[in-house]
């Protein structure tokens, strides 16, 4: 008799109703590209009450440009929340109204639709010796 059932058993393992296991099912994959944010026209964001003020940091060493502190408040005219914005400074000499030096910086902050939310962030740029101005442009905006 134990010839029997241990033969029924290896029949049994064999045709595959072995161990049930508790693993979830695989993913299948997709050819579709992860959704990415979207763009928000930077004509619909603007930067109303900017200040540039020299910043007390200084370097020793590398990149010895002054620091100044730029801030404002960023207005989101658009439907949409905005999740981060890239603006350029540019330094004009007011002699020859051309831009003298440029900084980059990126603003991570979330604006609901038609709202207005403040920022605060250092640059390293070198104004002239002369008269100058500072305008900007937003380069890039990214809703959430």
């Amino acid at each position: 008799m134990n010839l029997k059932w241990s033969a029924a058993f290896a029949l049994l393992f064999i045709a595959g109703c072995g161990p049930v296991e508790d693993a979830p099912p695989k993913p299948v994959p997709t050819n579709e590209a992860s959704a990415s944010p979207a763009a928000i026209n930077p004509a619909l964001i603007a930067l109303v009450d900017g200040t540039m003020e020299r910043s007390k940091t200084f370097r020793i060493d590398g990149d010895l440009r002054p620091f100044w502190i730029v801030s404002g408040r960023i207005e989101n005219h658009s439907d949409m929340e905005l999740e981060r914005v890239t603006f350029r400074i540019s330094i004009n000499s007011k002699a020859s109204s051309t831009a003298v030096d440029t900084a980059t910086f990126v603003v991570d902050t979330d604006i609901p639709p038609h709202s207005t939310g403040s920022f605060k962030r250092e640059i390293q740029i070198l104004p002239p010796s002369s008269a100058w101005g500072w305008s900007y442009a937003v380069v890039e905006a990214v809703s959430k």
